[in-house]
C-alpha cells in the first residue's frame, strides 16, 4: 500500500480540527459526568496534533488503546467524528464498528472518572471500546478494566480500523525481525503481545504481564541488537533488545492489512 502524501495528511489534521473547533463553541451536553468538555476539547486536538500519539491508556486497557491509535494514525477526521458522538451521546459508529444505546455506555458515563492523563479523549474513546467489548471471560464485568484477549484484538480490530483482514505471525522464529520489518515497510500496522518480564535487565522470565505495543519499525542497532521503535502509554519509545530476549517475550504478532485510507 502507497504511503499517504504529506500534502493529504496535512488536510486531513485540518478538517479534524474544524471538526473539532465548531463542537467546541456550540452548546452541547454530554453524557460523561467527570469529564469537562474542555478537557475532552484539548485532549481531542492534542490527539490530533500528534496523529493519536496523545492517546493514553490504563489498567487493562493496552490493548484497546493500541487500536485507538491506530485509528487516530489511520484516519484522525473519522477518530475525532467518532470521539465527539460518543462523548456528547454514548453511542457512534466508525467503519463496521458500532455503539448503540443497547451497550449501556451511557450508564457507566455517569460514574466513571479520570485516572490521571486516562482522561479526555482517551477515557472517552478507550474506556468505551473497553466497557462494550467486556465479556464474562473479561472477568470485569461493568467496568472498563476487563482483559484484552488476543482474540479481541482480532475481532475489535477488523471491525474498528475497517481492514480486510488481521494476520498473526508464527513466533518465535528465527526470521521474525525480517517478517514484521517487512510488513511495516508495506505501510501494514502491526502490534505485538509481549511478556514484560523477558524485557527486563534483571529477574525472572514469564513472571508478570504481558503487554500490548504498537510497533512502528525494527531494526538492527549499531550494537547488533533489536532496535524496536513503538507507541505505548501516550508516546512514541525506542529500546534496544538482544534478539533471543525478543524471540522469548513474544506472545503474538497482529497484522492489519489494508488499512484504511
Amino acid at each position: 500500500m502507497p504511503k499517504k502524501s504529506f500534502g493529504n495528511h496535512e488536510s486531513k489534521l485540518k478538517q479534524a480540527l474544524e471538526l473539532v473547533n465548531n463542537f467546541a463553541i456550540k452548546e452541547t451536553k454530554t453524557v460523561f459526568s467527570y469529564i469537562p468538555k474542555a478537557v475532552f476539547v484539548e485532549t481531542l486536538k492534542q490527539a490530533i496534533a500528534t496523529r493519536g500519539d496523545a492517546v493514553f491508556q490504563s489498567q487493562n486497557t493496552c490493548g484497546i488503546a493500541s487500536l485507538v491509535h491506530l485509528l487516530a494514525n489511520s484516519d484522525i477526521v473519522a477518530f475525532s467524528r467518532f470521539a465527539i458522538e460518543l462523548f456528547q451521546f454514548g453511542e457512534a459508529t466508525i467503519n463496521q464498528y458500532q455503539i448503540t444505546n443497547k451497550n449501556n455506555v451511557r450508564s457507566w458515563a455517569k460514574s466513571v472518572q479520570p485516572n490521571k492523563q486516562f482522561d479526555g479523549v482517551s477515557l472517552v474513546v478507550v474506556g468505551s471500546i473497553r466497557f462494550v467489548e467486556n465479556t464474562r471471560l473479561s472477568f470485569q464485568l461493568g467496568t472498563m478494566e476487563g482483559m484484552t484477549w488476543p482474540r479481541e484484538i482480532k475481532k475489535v480490530g477488523k471491525r474498528l480500523l475497517g481492514v480486510k483482514e488481521v494476520k498473526t505471525i508464527f513466533i518465535p522464529q528465527i526470521r521474525t525481525r525480517q517478517r514484521v520489518a517487512k510488513c511495516l515497510q508495506k505501510n501494514q500496522k502491526v502490534i505485538i503481545l509481549y511478556r514484560t518480564s523477558a524485557w527486563k535487565e534483571k529477574g525472572l522470565f514469564f513472571r508478570d504481564a504481558w503487554h500490548y505495543i504498537v510497533l512502528k519499525k525494527i531494526e538492527k542497532s549499531p550494537s547488533n541488537k533489536i532496535r524496536l521503535t513503538y507507541w505505548d502509554y501516550g508516546q512514541r519509545k525506542i529500546k534496544d533488545i538482544p534478539n533471543f530476549k525478543f524471540l522469548l517475550s513474544l506472545v503474538s504478532v497482529f497484522v492489519f492489512v489494508e488499512n484504511i485510507e
